[in-house]
């Protein structure tokens, strides 16, 4: 019989110097401007095509705002995705 090893693909914490809470949660999306981040990582762009298109059936008004990121996002697009966006989606992909 095979023997069958389990791993779980787990970092430990380390610390709490680096953790950030999570953000308060929104009742609803209706009338807000969404940011869908996309890193530029293969397929991401189409994952948040969707989500965009499901949002805009679901949420009466809502604006979506395409923002266009790199693998890490640099502070000045986050800083710009915090101004224009009630809220921001992201996305990776491969």
């Amino acid at each position: 019989m095979a023997k069958l090893e389990v791993y779980i693909p787990q970092a430990p914490t380390v610390g709490t110097e680096h953790q950030t809470p999570a953000a308060p949660r929104i009742v609803t999306l209706a009338g807000m401007r969404v940011g869908l981040l996309w890193n530029h990582k293969a397929r991401g762009d189409v994952g948040l095509a969707a989500v965009g298109e499901e949002l805009q059936r679901r949420f009466k008004g809502v604006k979506l705002v395409q923002i266009r990121g790199t693998n890490p996002t640099n502070d000045h697009v986050l800083a710009k995705a915090v101004e224009e966006c009630d809220a921001v989606i992201g996305a990776t992909a491969d």
